[in-house]
């Protein structure tokens, strides 16, 4: 059963924030869109966007004056004025920042492309990918090598020198932002992912207790079940993780997965790159208090952390509750990574 795995397509959804067409090598499943949208990045470098740990809004730069003043220069410099534009514009080359969204559990593409939207519509290529739920349950290692095929995918798009950003939903998302991060952090990093500039990473209510983590997942996911046998579903996780725990399942030579501890996980992400948490004090399954020790602990290390803490929105449903602020905070966080990129 592991090698069919390993044969799967992984199934993502890409969409450029410019019409203009872009190299795909990529042989895996896809779907491309190309909206229409005007970058926020040209504004963030020329005017910033606040201090180093303050937000504003970001506004786009209108760059069209520029360009008509020269028209009306005189003829005569045409020659030397396009010359030095073009060493110029190889110079300050301006690169869309890449979003990669790592939906929740239980999540459909429609609910995960309503975040990818206002990054698009600002200037973000966005790659949305929702894990398989029989994966982060029961094979594990395929979902390490989903997340090495994303960070890959970078380079199939040609958006490997863009600066990137991993947006996640819950543990589940959190899961494939520890591979990845696996894999750019180790030394030397596996293959050519040391070339990669990842710049910041927001966390949407995450993380919490293992084991609690786990239940509530397969609770969520498991919704189409009837009542009874989602009690066995859960009885059953509880069994095999007793077993696990007492070492019963080595000793029957029953294969084991990794039952990940999400808290402890984030509080040692070996990543230095600025974080933001966006959670709730509503949030029946991921507790507060655990996302507060996390966003404590990184700071103690040095970290440049972000938090932002509401008060009624439910489990991953902040952007619906709060929208202008969800969309606000991210943009701007976002931006004030891109600028020291």
């Amino acid at each position: 059963m592991s090698e069919s795995s390993d044969e799967e397509e992984l199934e993502y959804h890409v969409t450029f924030a410019t019409p203009a067409p872009r190299k795909n090598t990529s042989h895996r499943e896809k779907h491309c869109d190309q909206p229409e949208g005007s970058s926020i990045i040209q504004g963030i470098q020329e005017e910033g966007a606040g201090g180093e740990d303050g937000y504003k809004p970001l506004q786009s730069s209108d760059s069209g004056s520029d360009d008509e003043d020269d028209e009306d220069g005189d003829d005569s410099d045409d020659g030397e004025d396009e010359e030095t534009d073009e060493d110029e514009s190889e110079d300050d080359v301006v690169l869309e920042p890449v979003i990669i969204l790592v939906g929740w559990a239980g999540c459909i593409e429609k609910h995960l492309a309503k975040y990818s939207e206002f990054y698009e519509k600002n200037g973000c290529t966005t790659i949305r990918y929702i894990p398989n739920p029989q994966k982060l349950f029961f094979n594990s290692e395929a979902l390490r090598k989903d997340a090495g095929k994303l960070l890959e995918l970078l380079f199939d798009l040609d958006v490997n020198n863009s600066p990137v950003l991993i947006h996640v939903f819950s543990n589940s998302g959190l899961t494939i932002y520890k591979y990845m991060v696996d894999l750019l952090c180790r030394c030397p990093p596996a293959g050519n992912l040391g070339e990669l500039r990842v710049v910041g990473a927001i966390f949407d209510s995450v993380p919490s207790n293992y084991f609690s983590g786990y239940c509530q997942a397969l609770w969520i996911i498991s919704d189409s079940k009837s009542f009874f046998m989602r009690l066995v579903i859960l009885f059953s996780f509880a069994f095999y993780y007793v077993l696990s725990r007492l070492g019963i399942l080595k000793l029957l030579r029953i294969r084991e997965e990794k039952i990940m501890d999400f808290t402890s996980e984030l509080k040692s992400d070996p990543s230095k790159w600025p974080q933001l948490f966006l959670y709730s004090k509503a949030d029946v399954l991921i507790p507060y208090r655990d996302v507060n020790e996390v966003v404590n602990y990184r700071r103690k290390r040095g970290i440049n952390v972000h938090e932002l803490c509401w008060d009624n929105s439910p489990h991953v449903m902040h952007y619906k509750y709060y929208t202008e602020e969800y969309e606000l905070n991210c943009l701007n966080f976002v931006g004030s990574c891109v600028r020291d990129f």
